[in-house]
Parts: structure tokens; C-alpha cells; sequence
């Protein structure tokens, strides 16, 4: 929630379960939806689905759940931008009970007259983004990009390992785009 146009009103940014984004102005009306998607995350929720066995009783589906996403100004242009995790699913969301993530970053998204378009992002990391927030983690007056990556060394490993990192500003720079 915040100004994302930059005009002094006021959008609501979700994202779909599918990861669209869709931007909504404060009466509800949908201003905005992307085409591509975002977010990724291997959070779930578990509930007795609607599929019965009648040896197994109610099968247990799964939702998986989406990243939180921000309106901030990470670069000190004075414009507000998308905060969105961008993680890849190795398997396309073809799998019903997992998620294999190879890859992902953190984009920020500006708005033009078309819509949202990509301003920033880190760079690519193996594995993928499990959280993310914006904070002061140093003291010293800078709000700073804070996430932790999430790797492991295949499908059924169940060996993780995540690390915590921050920075200032989000590259300007698509080189290594996925």
C-alpha cells in the first residue's frame, strides 16, 4: 500500500496466486495487472482438499503462498517502486506438492504511463529468496534491501542452507537477466 504512481494517491499492489501482480486504487477498481510473473515462495498452506479416496478418505492440497511486497524508494531518486521477489520454479508449477526454486532475484518496478516497468533488481542468485524486508540493519540513517537465500543441492535434498545479505541500492543493470 502506498504511492506508487508517484502522484500522491494512494495503490494497493497484490500478488495473485498464480504471481501476477495487480494494482488497485484505494475504491477497489483494478488499475493494473502484469503479464509475467512473480513472487515464488516454498511456504504452504495444507488443507483437506476436495479429492476423496474412499481408502485414504480426503486427500491434502496444498496453496502455496506468495512473497510480501513493497512500495519504497530504494535508490534515492525520490520515486516510489515495486519491491517483488522474482524466483524461478525449475519445474514451471507443474508440481502439485513441491517447489524447486534454481534461481531468483529482487526486481523493483516503476511506473510509466504504460504501467509497471522493471527499474532495478540484484543480481541472480542460485537457489531462491525465502524473505525479504526494508530496514536500517546498519544504523546509520539508510533503509537497505535485507534478504536471506535459500539453496539446496537438488529436488529431495533436504540439506538447506540460507544466508542474509543487504544493500543500499538495486542495480540498474539486465545483463544477467533471466
Amino acid at each position: 500500500y502506498g504511492d506508487l504512481l508517484n502522484n500522491g494517491s494512494e495503490m494497493i499492489a497484490a500478488l495473485t496466486l498464480k504471481g501476477t501482480i495487480r494494482i488497485f486504487s484505494t475504491d477497489g477498481e483494478e488499475v493494473w495487472r502484469s503479464s509475467k510473473g512473480y513472487g515464488g515462495c516454498a511456504s504452504f498452506l495444507e488443507y483437506k482438499g476436495n479429492h476423496y479416496n474412499k481408502n485414504d478418505g480426503y486427500q491434502m492440497s496444498r496453496v502455496f503462498l506468495q512473497q510480501r511486497l513493497f512500495i519504497a524508494d530504494l535508490d534515492g531518486d525520490t520515486k516510489n517502486a515495486l519491491i517483488v521477489v522474482k524466483n524461478v520454479d525449475s519445474a514451471g508449477g507443474v508440481l502439485k506438492k513441491t517447489r524447486y526454486y534454481s534461481k531468483g532475484a529482487i526486481q523493483s518496478l516503476t511506473w510509466d504511463e504504460m504501467g509497471l516497468a522493471p527499474h532495478g533488481r540484484t543480481r541472480t542468485f542460485p537457489g531462491y529468496f525465502s524473505d525479504y524486508t526494508i530496514g536500517d540493519m546498519d544504523n546509520d540513517g539508510t533503509e537497505e534491501l535485507i534478504y536471506s537465500i535459500t539453496r539446496s543441492d537438488g529436488v529431495v535434498d533436504q540439506k538447506h542452507q540460507t544466508r542474509i545479505y543487504s544493500q543500499n541500492r538495486l542495480s540498474i543493470s539486465f545483463n544477467d537477466a533471466f
